[in-house]
């Protein structure tokens, strides 16, 4: 039995490439092996990836040493050239309007030639196909194949993400241009769950919302922690941790706004605190934000458990985005305090208070942490109860079995 599952991303670089899709993705890939599938996983490359004269089938069989290391059983490998797509008022603005494949945001995955070489792979026969996000989708229903069995995860659902990043200050003429956008989102979102056995959300908000738009077949995936088998070690540091790609807009918004706006307001209360921003591409945020005292610009940071050791509360002062944030259920799996606004935990069974402390405005959140910094016990208490609802609810292993339940072999009529 062939499974082929379709990625939004490039493949992934061990030890660099750790975001939340790609550990959303080795939930798809471990359920279906768990299941006996043979995993066959088509990825997308950009020219400075892969040279435009280069032998795309020759690169994917070179990558396929590098994915059964990482995976630790044999995966096929595809690979399709994202499409160049010019940053024209047209392209940018208008095209965009009447299908989703022909926004910014998913055009790269979505042109004629994409559509082509994902319709080639579905007619190599795969017996069960998983796409990641709506990025890849687009491709497939371009192609207008129907696989024998579809399962589509909206990880995030985009539209939702599209309207709430409209309706974020600062508003400007380009945010309002962008709402005309949602309804060709919308539309593909709908056309997707129509071919799919399911469709996958993150959260039980996402289910419901879909459900009232009259989606069908919508199941709650969790993204899901590995939970380690410690929490993280107490620290006297006085130390804030947010970590973020900083390559994705609502992360480097979130981190911008931590160091311009809330760690001052700490930090004028309590001078012996410490910031620290990781995540790949924070290092750039230094010289951006006039490198503020007390505040740490780390970059990628290999050794996640050290920095977590350092950290006595995990901030997210996000307000875009969509889906469920991989770091906050990280953190709360090595038992750290989290202090974040109610759309960064968006989606996640964190409860005010007995999870952690949601703060939406730049004077509570700093209030909050301030709060935690000067009550050890408190942040101590907080930090168990986060650990407990991931072992609960967010596990890894659990949510695996979850999907190869989905998964399994249909028995023959």
């Amino acid at each position: 039995m062939r499974a082929m599952i379709l990625s939004l991303l490039q493949p992934p670089r061990p030890g660099v490439d750790v975001h939340g899709t790609y550990k959303r993705i080795a939930l798809y890939v471990r359920a279906l092996h768990a299941q006996g599938f043979s995993v066959e996983i088509a990825y997308y490359v950009t020219d400075a990836e892969v040279a435009p004269s280069a032998d795309l089938g020759a690169a994917a069989r070179k990558q396929e040493a590098a994915e059964a290391a990482y995976w630790g059983f044999p995966v096929r490998v595809h690979l399709l050239r994202r499409r160049a797509y010019p940053t024209t008022f047209a392209n940018y603005y208008l095209r965009g309007i009447a299908s989703a494949g022909n926004q910014p945001a998913m055009a790269p995955w979505a042109g004629p030639a994409q559509a082509e070489g994902v319709g080639a792979l579905l007619d190599s026969g795969p017996d069960l196909v998983v796409v990641n996000n709506l990025h890849a989708t687009c491709a497939l229903l371009q192609a207008g194949r129907r696989p024998k069995r579809l399962f589509a995860d909206l990880d995030d659902v985009q539209h939702l993400v599209r309207l709430r990043w409209c309706r974020t200050p600062p508003l400007s003429v380009g945010k309002a241009l962008m709402l005309s956008h949602i309804p060709a989102l919308l539309l593909a979102e709908r056309k997707a769950a129509s071919l799919a056995e399911r469709m996958f959300v993150c959260s039980e908000a996402d289910r419901r919302h879909l459900a009232r738009l009259g989606f069908p077949r919508v199941t709650v995936v969790p993204n899901a922690a590995e939970i380690p088998p410690h929490p993280a070690k107490p620290t006297d540091e006085p130390t804030l941790t947010f970590v973020g790609g900083i390559g994705h807009t609502p992360n480097r918004e979130a981190a911008e706004r931590m160091v311009r706006h809330i760690f001052p307001l700490v930090r004028a209360r309590r001078a012996d605190a410490r910031l620290i921003i990781a995540g790949q591409g924070s290092e750039e945020l230094g010289p951006a934000t006039g490198n503020p005292p007390g505040v740490e610009f780390r970059g990628f940071v290999p050794d996640i458990e050290a920095l977590y050791d350092r950290t006595a509360v995990f901030v997210c002062p996000m307000l875009n985005g969509g889906g469920t944030r991989i770091k906050l259920l990280d953190a709360a799996a090595y038992g750290l305090p989290v202090v974040s606004t109610r759309m960064g935990a968006s989606g996640i069974l964190f409860e005010d208070g007995r999870d952690a402390l949601l703060r939406d405005s730049d004077q509570a959140f700093a209030e909050a942490c301030l709060h935690l910094l000067s009550h050890p016990a408190e942040a101590r208490r907080l930090g168990s109860a986060a650990r407990r609802l991931m072992q609960d609810s967010y596990d890894a292993r659990a949510i695996q079995r979850q999907l190869g339940a989905m998964f399994a072999p249909q028995p023959v009529a």
